[in-house]
């Protein structure tokens, strides 16, 4: 059986370049769809040096369409796979800070205010 072929994991180029392109002009569901290929073609895709990023560049579009379920989970699939990684690599500090900046985001006001230092009376202890 033969091994891996490293240029059929080039096919997958045009595909990236696609989405990162998507990504620029904002339009999330084009861009879903390409970086989505990744997911659907894996034992070709896994040949491909793009396929790590493929995974940011999902929760990126599915965040401009709005739906952040997915995109937290896509910004997991991205953080999980890159968790050995050295943690300094730009791509990564921004895909946390753009997952903890959702997460945030999706806190009541009350506890985004708790957060910044505020306190709510029923927060505060007794004692």
């Amino acid at each position: 059986m033969p091994g891996p072929q490293p240029e059929l994991g080039a096919l997958f180029y045009p595909v990236y370049l696609r989405g990162q392109a998507y990504l620029e002009l904002r339009q999330g569901a084009p861009a879903a769809t390409e970086f989505q290929k990744y997911t659907d073609h894996k034992s070709i895709a896994m040949n491909s040096v793009l396929a790590g990023l493929a995974p940011l560049g999902l929760a990126r579009a599915y965040q401009l369409r709005g739906d952040m379920a997915r995109a937290h989970a896509a910004y997991e699939t991205f953080l999980n796979n890159w968790k050995a990684a050295d943690p300094d690599i730009p791509v990564l500090r921004q895909a946390k800070a753009q997952l903890m900046k959702n997460i945030v985001g999706q806190l009541s006001p009350r506890v985004r205010n708790c957060r910044r230092g505020q306190r709510h009376s029923r927060l505060r202890l007794r004692g």
